[in-house]
């Protein structure tokens, strides 16, 4: 048997989001669930950074 969980990947932009669904086993640990989560929530988004080395104005 299989347990069903969703993501809902939520943008601060109006009427920008999306939802997924996947299925783990019953014995899914709370890591695995959390760690299949990330990997969808990883394939609609990402992020960067970098350090501004110009002066504040």
């Amino acid at each position: 048997m299989t347990r069903r969980f969703r993501v809902d990947i939520e943008t601060t932009w109006a009427g920008v989001g999306e939802t997924e669904y996947f299925e783990v086993s019953d014995d899914a640990t709370d890591e695995e669930i959390a760690e299949e989560a990330r990997e969808i929530f990883s394939s609609y988004c990402s992020y960067g950074y970098s350090e501004d080395k110009e002066e504040a104005q």
